[in-house]
């Protein structure tokens, strides 16, 4: 991927020791102290009401750096039209950003210089109300700059809840909104939803979404409310952050309580292994439980296991928790894990074959010390279980959009690319992977739990495939290194063409996931013009891709809310 000017080796180093070992929720990598040395100049009439400062900007991964850019803070919807009306005036761009959870270019693609009139529009500061629609039950208005922790905790004593969320709790409702976020939820086999349930993406929960729009009558942007049975529903509730959206009405869920058990005595050929072999496979435990992921270290055989199952009352031989994240030693992992990236950090590329083993080791005792193999508890206590503080990586994203019943040949088929592939790699001494590979699954969107005539977000990875129904759920993979790590992107190149070929012998259907690294072409990830213009787009079916590009385009055709690299990605392809 190009890059820009490089920022000084000292903030460099800043921004990618930080990244690696992790932080709180995203903040600036460092902000520029008022009367500093300017490389940027001052944005020309920038609002004098809008607070803004200058700082230095990394991605989640730290695989992305951008050294000195304008940030913005609106307080309310009113600024965030004055901040856009200004930008289309003057040749400028805004681009909205969260908490930052988020691997690949959809904020800043690196590349970006002073000269280029980008300002970031943050959300957490100030667009961060939650309030309850009045007379629509269950229903709720959500500012883009709250996270799903706070919404969580919101619904709570409202007897309120999401049956399903990402696993960080500082993700913003903005953020989601953009890349169509999901968690790993299926109903069991014998399993009866609960009133509100669903399975597919966070977009999925939306009743009506409120977007800046261009007036062309007068020449100026309003706040445009979207019902979500609007043909333009589609295009904004899955957008890749090419609108900004100033609220949303979302659907909650009745408030549930599950049980999570983990276990570490399933070897990884018998969890993905044929699907006429039965035993302990993927496909049994998602039968079982519906909630399945799987963490796999690399360069070992028995991978972290984990089971979500819906469990009003607390099991016997369960440990009733009172709060998220319960697994304190993924947040802050021990010394030797710690000196294993140190020496990667060195380029010692082989100590990426013990990290796998290592951090397994460290996980089993971590289960162990904390007694954590079986938790009972909310599901807002059980389904956030990432900080912000964990060790930090890259990672490629997949989602497969399959039959259920064929779940485990897709998985074996994922099995055997990967480890055929690692091997290749290791007789060539390359470690190319040293965190383990992450496996879940999900339903698709529907929203037949929030509204009747629901428009489904065409860009989701979940949105069911046209004339395909039978592809019911959808298997996310994902392979995950240090960004420090060699031969990352040529492994993972490999990876996504060889499981691109050999899962279409399976007829399914294979999307990107828009947070982390797909589209791999010579230069990395997100680079790839075989991608963009064939596999990306023909997997949402070129006429829907088509017209949502379309439809983005009409909401904003000066494109203030574009980027270079949504540009090029959002082309019609017709």
């Amino acid at each position: 991927m190009t890059r820009g000017r490089a920022p000084s080796p000292s903030r460099r180093r800043l921004l990618r020791n930080a990244a690696i070992v992790g932080a709180s929720a995203w903040v600036p990598a460092f902000r520029h102290a008022e009367g500093d040395e300017r490389t940027c100049a001052d944005p020309p009439d920038f609002p004098g009401h809008v607070e803004r400062w200058r700082q230095g900007f990394t991605n989640w991964s730290g695989g992305i750096v951008v050294d000195d850019v304008w940030t913005c803070a609106p307080r309310d919807a009113r600024e965030v039209l004055d901040v856009a009306d200004w930008a289309a005036a003057h040749g400028y761009r805004l681009r909205a950003r969260g908490a930052g959870h988020n691997w690949s270019p959809l904020v800043l693609d690196g590349s970006e210089q002073c000269d280029d009139r980008v300002v970031l529009v943050s959300t957490v500061e100030h667009l961060t109300g939650t309030s309850l629609v009045p007379g629509r039950p269950g229903q709720v208005r959500v500012a883009p700059g709250v996270s799903v922790e706070a919404l969580m905790n919101y619904l709570a004593p409202h007897g309120l809840g999401l049956t399903s969320a990402p696993t960080v709790g500082d993700v913003t409702v903005g953020g989601m909104l953009a890349i169509a976020a999901h968690g790993s939820s299926l109903p069991a086999r014998d399993e009866d939803p609960v009133t509100g349930t669903t399975y597919g993406s966070f977009s999925d929960r939306v009743v009506e979404i409120t977007v800046v729009a261009w007036d062309r009558r007068r020449a100026r942007h309003r706040l445009l409310a979207i019902p979500r049975h609007s043909p333009a529903a589609r295009a904004v509730l899955a957008n890749l952050g090419r609108v900004f959206v100033t609220s949303v009405v979302i659907q909650a869920a009745e408030d549930v309580n599950l049980r999570c058990e983990s276990r570490f005595d399933v070897p990884i050929s018998e969890l993905l292994g044929p699907p006429d072999r039965g035993g302990r496979s993927f496909a049994s435990f998602l039968d079982e439980t519906g909630r399945v992921e799987v963490l796999w270290f690399p360069f070992t055989e028995e991978p972290w296991l984990k089971t979500w199952s819906v469990r009003p009352e607390r099991p016997l031989l369960s440990r009733s928790v009172d709060g998220p994240y319960n697994y304190p030693f993924t947040d802050n992992y021990p010394d030797p894990i710690a000196e294993l990236v140190a020496d990667m950090m060195a380029g010692n590329s082989s100590a990426g074959e013990t990290m796998g083993p290592v951090m397994r080791a460290v996980t089993m005792a971590g289960i162990t010390a904390t007694a954590s193999h079986d938790l009972w508890g909310p599901a807002r206590h059980l389904l956030l279980y990432t900080r912000s503080t964990t060790l930090r990586a890259d990672m490629t994203g997949h989602a497969v959009l399959v039959r259920r019943r064929d779940v485990q040949s897709v998985l074996h088929v994922f099995h055997e690319v990967f480890t055929t592939l690692l091997e290749e790699h290791r007789a060539r001494g390359s470690f190319p992977v040293n965190m383990p590979v992450e496996i879940r699954a999900c339903g698709l969107d529907s929203g037949e739990a929030v509204t009747r005539g629901a428009a489904i977000p065409t860009l989701s990875p979940m949105a069911p495939v046209r004339g395909r129904p039978e592809l019911d759920i959808a298997v996310w993979l994902n392979s995950v290194s240090l960004t420090v790590t060699p031969d990352r992107h040529g492994f993972r190149a490999e990876l996504e063409e060889r499981l691109l070929h050999e899962l279409g012998r399976l007829d399914v259907v294979v999307r990107p996931e828009w947070s982390k690294s797909w589209g791999y072409g010579d230069d990395g990830p997100w680079t790839g013009s075989d991608a963009f213009a064939g596999w990306i787009p023909r997997s949402f079916g070129r006429g829907d891709w088509a017209r949502a590009v379309a439809s983005l385009a009409w909401m904003d055709p000066n494109g203030v809310f574009s980027s270079p690299f949504l540009d090029g990605l959002l082309q019609p392809r017709t």
